[in-house]
């Protein structure tokens, strides 16, 4: 049987494309003549720069995370601290009411607060009265709180007058009272705060209150400069709960004076009625001396007292007690504004 032309033609076609494509791969395979490693150099140094790039921005990657993982744990420590202090208040607060359901109005004795006859128990002999700050207190400069010059005069009787004394002894508790707080710095260079000490000072300017607080975080700043806090002096501090229920029963139903006391009250997270409240930062006639804007204490010490402190260290006796100065001098035009606008 003879095969027909064209599909003699049809098996030449396939046997030539067969043998052409197995040529042409014949030659892919080869190397060329003129090879000499320089373009396989060329190839390996950049898989090696790719992989030196890789490599630092893996490395930067984990450094940044390790960073932030550090920062959101700083963050969620003192979130918890805080949620801790504020349950802590107000089991305290809920502790208080009901304390007071249970008791009698009858059984409290003359107005006078657990608080202050515990006072008079550690006075003793008046003789023996420690006008200066407590012996724990690290040495600061000599700081007259100048009502020792004015005893007796008219104008220390007008200052304290109206009911403002609850005993005799003016080492005791007053209607009045003065109190400032120093902070140091947690977290990251140290930019929060917490609280690191509180000072109450009456009326004559004499301390009735000195604690330092126990933190309850890592410190990273004690701000010594300002503050004039250090390591020391926190170890034998009290437990920020403690501290709360101490200040909330001295200022109970009294006057409270002091510079920002927003800030004070926030890192002690306590509150107090407005109307009870004489902030030395808020008074409008104050804020004149700085053109409207917020003054600082020792501004206000220096034009309105003629007072010059807060040149060293900060301490907060001194600055609670320049804050009843400020307020004792002004009291009758203060409580004369308040009393407008009330009505």
């Amino acid at each position: 049987m003879e095969v027909a032309p064209n599909h003699q033609n049809l098996r030449k076609k396939r046997k030539k494309k067969k043998k052409s494509s197995n040529e042409n791969g014949l030659q892919a395979v080869v190397k060329p003549e003129c090879f000499d490693g320089v373009t396989n150099w060329t190839k390996l140094q950049q898989v090696g720069s790719f992989l030196l790039h890789t490599s630092k921005f893996l490395l930067g990657t984990l450094v940044t995370f390790v960073h932030f993982s550090t920062v959101l744990c700083d963050i969620i420590s003192q979130t918890l601290a805080q949620v801790r202090s504020c349950l802590s208040f107000i089991s305290q607060k809920v502790l208080e009411k009901t304390t007071k359901e249970r008791v009698p109005e009858d059984s409290k004795s003359d107005g006078q607060s657990r608080f202050s006859k515990s006072f008079k128990k550690k006075r003793g002999n008046k003789n023996r009265q420690n006008k200066n700050p407590p012996k724990k207190m690290k040495p600061v400069e000599e700081f007259k709180f100048d009502f020792d010059e004015r005893r007796g005069s008219n104008s220390a009787d007008a200052d304290v007058n109206d009911n403002e004394i609850d005993t005799v002894d003016s080492a005791g508790l007053t209607k009045t009272v003065a109190i400032d707080c120093e902070m140091v710095g947690t977290g990251p260079k140290g930019k929060d705060s917490i609280l690191a000490r509180v000072s109450i000072v009456n009326a004559f300017g004499n301390c009735i209150y000195d604690e330092y607080v126990k933190p309850k975080e890592k410190v990273t700043d004690y701000r010594t400069e300002v503050s004039g806090v250090r390591p020391a002096d926190l170890k034998k501090g009290k437990d920020l709960y403690e501290v709360q229920k101490d200040v909330l029963t001295i200022i109970d139903g009294r006057r409270v004076v002091g510079h920002d006391l927003k800030h004070d009250f926030d890192v002690l997270f306590i509150g107090h009625p407005r109307s009870l409240i004489r902030d030395t930062s808020k008074y409008k006639p104050f804020r004149e001396v700085s053109n409207g804007r917020t003054p600082s204490l020792k501004k206000l010490a220096a034009v309105l007292l003629n007072l010059d402190f807060q040149s060293g260290e900060h301490n907060s006796i001194q600055d609670a007690q320049v804050a009843m100065m400020l307020y004792l001098k002004h009291k009758k035009t203060w409580e004369r504004s308040i009393k407008r606008k009330r009505r």
